[in-house]
């Protein structure tokens, strides 16, 4: 997140049942294996259609992190062209108004840099988690964006306008980072090696120290998605 100054604006396939013969042909019947056999080839078609099945729903799966990037840019496009105005509905702290900048602040950005840094990593720690589960990428997005915004509103300085969605981004981090940790799945572990090693360079972004940083809302962010790591439902149950 960047502060800027505050602004005064079925089981099994089966054969179907077979119906009552009409007339009866002579000779040796078909054996049935090879009737069960044609009708599961005409049921799951060829293997280039299970393919394109299988990348449609994948492309499907990834709509949420990919929609709320474009969502975003579409936002930022907006903004410049009205002279960053909208900056100024950002997370400002203990303000009754700045409340609402919890959900608006993620679609705002301080430039197209800030934004690309940040679609990169809603596309890659936001689709690691909606390739597997679309309703966990939902409810980590959530989760994260209320966390990191309202842990800003609390706890940055006054008058430090925040906005951009590096809060949920880092809440996504957090919960690839921490879920083999608690799951202890092959699959798991694995996210959490890869995380490790994606975004290790990133974990500096927690802590104070760097000018213009919302460092509160990586913190809150990362924070909660550890505990969404911890307290959602695991797969399976």
């Amino acid at each position: 997140m960047t502060v800027t100054p505050a602004l005064t604006t079925g089981p099994g396939l089966t054969a179907p049942r077979p119906q009552p013969a009409v007339s009866q042909r002579e000779g040796p019947e078909e054996p049935r294996e090879s009737v069960d056999i044609a009708h599961q080839i005409t049921r799951l078609g060829s293997p280039g259609k299970t393919g394109e099945k299988s990348g449609l729903d994948l492309a499907g799966r990834l709509s949420g992190p990919v929609g709320l990037t474009a969502a975003m840019w579409a936002s930022e496009i907006v903004d410049t062209a009205l002279g960053n105005r909208l900056d100024g509905l950002g997370i400002l702290p203990r303000t009754p108004q700045g409340l609402l900048g919890v959900g608006t602040a993620p679609f705002l950005h301080g430039g197209f840099s800030h934004l690309a840094n940040n679609s990169l990593g809603m596309l890659v720690a936001g689709g690691m988690i909606a390739a597997q589960s679309p309703k966990k990428f939902r409810d980590v997005s959530l989760i994260s964006a209320v966390a990191s915004g309202l842990g800003y509103w609390l706890t940055a300085p006054p008058g430090a306008v925040g906005i951009g969605a590096s809060g949920m981004v880092y809440g996504y981090i957090g919960y690839n980072m921490a879920r083999g940790i608690f799951e202890r799945k092959p699959l798991p572990i694995a996210m959490t090696v890869a995380s490790l090693v994606l975004f290790a360079g990133s974990l500096p972004g927690l802590l104070p120290g760097q000018p213009g940083v919302g460092w509160q809302a990586h913190l809150f962010g990362f924070a909660a998605g550890v505990a969404a790591a911890a307290l959602l439902p695991r797969d399976g149950k």
